[in-house]
């Protein structure tokens, strides 16, 4: 089965004309991968930190970021999550601490903060303060 979808990945890249990618950190470890289409980058695209764990998962059309993506700490946990349109920051962004409590909420239209709330925890107590 896993050859199966290995060959039908392979297919579906040449037909598109696109090409897997992959760089490497230093120490020889998968720095990202993904695929590319007339040198620009298409479909997903996975990064990793220097000590092989995933850093951020999202997506690329015609170069520019697009759609949901993660982020995450170089232990593994989820960092954050939040989704680009046309290349820019766009929507809710969440931002978490490595034991997975939500620390913080930005909105973004066109790149651009609309607005900026922080939660913290302060004490055991949650409070919001906008900026």
């Amino acid at each position: 089965m896993k050859k199966i979808f290995h060959l039908l990945s392979i297919a579906s890249l040449l037909l598109c004309g696109c090409f897997r990618e992959k760089t490497y950190h230093k120490n020889g470890k998968l720095k990202s991968i993904g695929a590319s289409k007339d040198g620009k980058k298409e479909g997903e695209w996975r990064y990793y930190h220097y000590n092989g764990k995933i850093l951020g998962i999202g997506y690329f059309k015609n170069d520019k970021k697009k759609g949901e993506w993660k982020y995450y700490y170089n232990n593994g946990k989820l960092l954050g999550i939040g989704s680009y349109k046309d290349g820019k920051k766009d929507g809710k962004w969440r931002e978490y601490k490595d034991n997975g409590m939500l620390i913080k909420i930005h909105t973004f239209k066109n790149g651009q903060g609309a607005w900026w709330p922080w939660i913290h925890e302060d004490n055991g107590d949650l409070w919001v303060k906008m900026y």
